[in-house]
């Protein structure tokens, strides 16, 4: 009779653990589940960037950039146009099919009065190397850049700096938006920043030049804003408080599994009604 009576305890403690588990299971398959959507969405909000001017030269982003247009067999941008960001490989031209990146990133930087004050001098550059056959150019500057990157020029997407003046130095960052249209054009875009050089401090004053579009032969980016640095640290600090935010949430998860678990064992009526039946069971078996 104890042998009865041990097992009918046991079978009845492999299935209050079955019960446990399989709950426990689901919990935690639906959170993964829960989170992977969440960041799946944080992702796709980031990935585009929209065109805040019409047109084909030097529009505007809304991540900042300027641009000019890569590809003049296209329709233009319009206001609202989706783009995606892609680093400057992407920037072809369409006759020779071979990647003119560093070719324009040499004009902004090595030809930065021209590429900063006329723009339709700037674009005759960058459609002869977008969209004609560049090697027979007669553009003094397109010949002028083929032998700087000949020579072995070469220029990074990000972080590149040149000396103004005296007391000013540029930041240039560069990008390729590719149309999410397939009828639409690609761009060229950058962006520059200036900065005060100052010898007797070890602070710097940020100035970003708003570029604007240009419907006439020559033009001045003079619209500047003085950022002291306030924007870099607010979107550090911002980034900060979403990382520990982010932390939190993953620690009360944590904790909130683990007590949710606990209840779940010992809470369950199930479980608990089959564990009396057994310990009334085994009593009566035992005194027989």
């Amino acid at each position: 009779m104890k042998i009865k009576a041990l097992c009918l305890f046991c079978l009845c403690l492999i299935l209050s653990c079955s019960i446990v588990a399989a709950h426990d299971t689901n919990t935690t398959d639906s959170e993964i589940d829960a989170l992977k959507t969440s960041d799946d969405t944080i992702l796709s909000d980031e990935t585009t960037v929209n065109a805040t001017k019409s047109g084909i030269r030097n529009i505007t982003f809304s991540d900042g950039y300027n641009g000019y247009c890569i590809n003049l067999s296209k329709d233009h941008a319009e206001v609202g146009s989706v783009f995606t960001p892609k680093d400057t490989s992407h920037a072809m031209n369409n006759k020779y099919n071979t990647s003119i990146g560093n070719y324009l990133k040499i004009l902004f930087v090595d030809f930065y009065d021209t590429a900063s004050t006329d723009s339709d001098a700037a674009s005759e550059v960058i459609w002869d190397f977008s969209d004609r056959y560049y090697l027979n150019s007669n553009n003094p500057i397109t010949q002028a850049i083929l032998k700087l990157a000949e020579e072995g020029r070469v220029i990074p997407d990000h972080g590149q700096t040149k000396q103004i003046d005296e007391k000013t130095e540029a930041i240039f960052d560069f990008e390729v938006f590719d149309p999410l249209n397939d009828d639409m054009q690609n761009y060229f875009g950058y962006k520059i920043t200036l900065k005060e050089i100052q010898n007797n401090s070890s602070e710097s004053n940020n100035t970003n030049i708003t570029n604007q579009t240009n419907s006439n032969s020559t033009n001045k980016s003079t619209d500047k804003t003085n950022n002291i640095n306030k924007n870099e640290s607010t979107e550090i600090q911002k980034d900060m408080a979403k990382n520990n935010q982010k932390t939190n949430d993953i620690k009360s998860n944590k904790n909130s599994s683990a007590f949710q678990s606990i209840s779940n064992t010992t809470g369950n009526p199930i479980i608990l009604l089959l564990l009396v039946f057994s310990i009334i069971g085994f009593k009566r078996i035992y005194k027989k």
